[in-house]
C-alpha cells in the first residue's frame, strides 16, 4: 500500500516536488532490494542469482545513502562529478513502476 501511494505522488509530482518525493520513497524501495538481496546471499542456492545479489546490495546501499544525504540537504541537482545521467528518465521510471506493481501482486 505505502508503495502505490509513493508510485501515485511521483506520478502527480513535477519538478522540485518530484525530486522530492524521488528521494523521500526511493531509500525504502531500496532497503526492500536489498533486504530482497541479502536473503538470496543467505537462503539462495544459484551462482549467478548470489552475484547479482551481491551487486544490489552494494549498488543500492551506496544509492540509498546518496538519496537520503540529498533528501536531507534538499539538493537535488546532480554534482558536476556525478554522471549526466544520475537521474532517471521518465522511460526508466515507467520501468520500476511496472515491477514494482508485478512485485507487489507477489507479496503475502
Amino acid at each position: 500500500m505505502r508503495m502505490q501511494r509513493d508510485m501515485a505522488r511521483l506520478e502527480a509530482a513535477q519538478g522540485q516536488e518530484f525530486d522530492l518525493a524521488f528521494t523521500e520513497s526511493m531509500p525504502k524501495h531500496h532497503s526492500s532490494a536489498i533486504t530482497m538481496a541479502k536473503d538470496e546471499i543467505r537462503k539462495g542456492t544459484n551462482a549467478g542469482l548470489k552475484e547479482i545479489a551481491n551487486n544490489i546490495v552494494e549498488k543500492q546501499t551506496e544509492e540509498r545513502k546518496k538519496l537520503l544525504a540529498m533528501h536531507e540537504s534538499r539538493q537535488h541537482d546532480p554534482s558536476p562529478e556525478e554522471p549526466s545521467n544520475y537521474w532517471l528518465s521518465s522511460r526508466s521510471f515507467a520501468f520500476i513502476r511496472s515491477i514494482s506493481c508485478c512485485w507487489l501482486r507477489t507479496m503475502p
